[in-house]
């Protein structure tokens, strides 16, 4: 498990890396915990750093081959630091497939390591990315729905939320579990 701290010094060993290693301007976009966690929204270990996209020429881009110098530099950070070997992953990468939020890019937070940028999701779109996943997995209320509740969206937040995420599955049940989750989450943060 790792904390905030674990994860801006393994950002930091992987930019001076690429760096060293001549890759001039790098942009990896991540959710999942660690983005509220380096935003200082919640608190909480994760195993891992979930990259959605790669920034191109102003385009967010699913990750589908990650550059071969970024995965030798994600080994050497992983046993340097103790880390496991898959720290970062595009596992949520498949929701490029589908769509963001309206806005998504715009309102990312970019942080700066040596050529490595890493742009993490808002807060306004962590609400809406683990609304999605949380319905995903409902009725278990697990990692998803813990950092929905962490982050305590305000009722207009849910309300934008799950009219996006309503869009993301086909299956006639989706909309139904959007609204158990919304209304579980209504009833822990109390609005």
């Amino acid at each position: 498990m790792s904390t905030r701290a674990d994860f801006e010094e393994a950002f930091r060993r992987l930019g001076q890396y690429l760096q060293a290693v001549g890759v001039d301007d790098l942009r990896l976009v991540i959710v999942g915990g660690t983005a509220p966690n380096l935003l200082g929204l919640v608190s909480r270990t994760t195993t891992d750093a979930d990259v959605i996209a790669i920034e191109q020429d102003g385009e967010l881009l699913a990750p589908n081959r990650l550059p071969a110098a970024l995965l030798d530099g994600v080994a050497i950070v992983a046993a340097s630091l103790r880390l496991p070997t898959d720290w970062l992953n595009t596992g949520p990468s498949l929701q490029m497939r589908f769509w963001l939020p309206p806005g998504f890019r715009e309102r990312l937070t970019w942080l700066e390591f040596e050529t490595l940028r890493v742009g993490l999701a808002s807060r306004y779109d962590l609400v809406a990315l683990k609304l999605f996943a949380a319905a995903d997995h409902w009725p278990a209320r697990g990692v998803h729905y813990s950092d929905l509740v962490a982050l305590s969206p305000k009722l207009e937040e849910m309300n934008s939320a799950a009219g996006w995420a309503k869009t993301q599955d086909a299956s006639p049940e989706f909309p139904r579990l959007i609204d158990a989750v919304v209304a579980g989450v209504r009833e822990d943060v109390g609005n």
